[in-house]
């Protein structure tokens, strides 16, 4: 693992779940797909955790399911998916777009309508799992914009 630091924080672990008999070591990255190797993790905003628990958990605790869409002029249809729904729903990766959708049966028609108003065409949606870099984005920004999110 490179760019890491190693600390121990209070703030991930409390004394009563820790076991004495076993050694801990907090690692700190910027590197998510480094934090998935992880057995228990945490965000923080702003410093101060704001979720935890193993990588799976943190990935299941998000909401809505999370739609992959190949558009045309992604950086377009993000910016204007972003006045049609809460901002923290759209993200861009890569030429894709992301998009948090509560209930993609009755909701996937009308951002593909809107961006079709917009002469943005969509090529292809599927569903996908939310990654853990997908999680991060959603909680910081549901934080700045002070959604409410759980923390385990």
């Amino acid at each position: 693992m490179q760019g890491i630091s190693f600390w121990l924080a209070d703030a991930l672990f409390t004394p009563q779940k820790l076991d004495p008999l076993k050694a801990y070591v907090l690692i700190t990255t910027h590197y998510l797909e480094e934090a998935e190797q992880c057995n228990r993790m945490g965000f923080m905003v702003a410093g101060e955790v704001v979720l935890q628990g193993s990588p799976s958990e943190v990935k299941a605790s998000q909401p809505g399911q999370l739609i992959e869409l190949k558009v045309d002029r992604t950086q377009q249809a993000s910016n204007l998916l972003k006045h049609h729904l809460e901002g923290w729903r759209v993200s861009i990766f890569g030429d894709r777009l992301h998009v948090v959708l509560d209930d993609p049966d009755r909701d996937l028609a009308s951002v593909i309508d809107v961006l079709a108003q917009s002469q943005i065409q969509t090529h292809s949606t599927r569903p996908i799992p939310f990654s853990l870099e997908d999680a991060f984005i959603s909680v910081v920004q549901r934080t700045e914009g002070g959604t409410a999110h759980s923390a385990t």
